[in-house]
């Protein structure tokens, strides 16, 4: 029984580190329109795909 709870427990702890690390690159994401701001016409088609 101990074991069954231990392994949901391990599964928890490894979606919220998950959870973290995608958070932590959205947050480091520059907004398109910043993008579009800093680049020419020809570029602003490209941008929407920049990470």
């Amino acid at each position: 029984m101990e074991a069954k709870y231990q392994k949901k427990s391990e599964l928890y702890d490894e979606l919220k580190e998950q959870l973290a690390r995608s958070t932590a690159i959205t947050t480091r994401l520059k907004p398109i329109s910043e993008y579009e701001e800093e680049c020419g016409a020809e570029k602003k088609r490209r941008t929407r795909f920049l990470i």
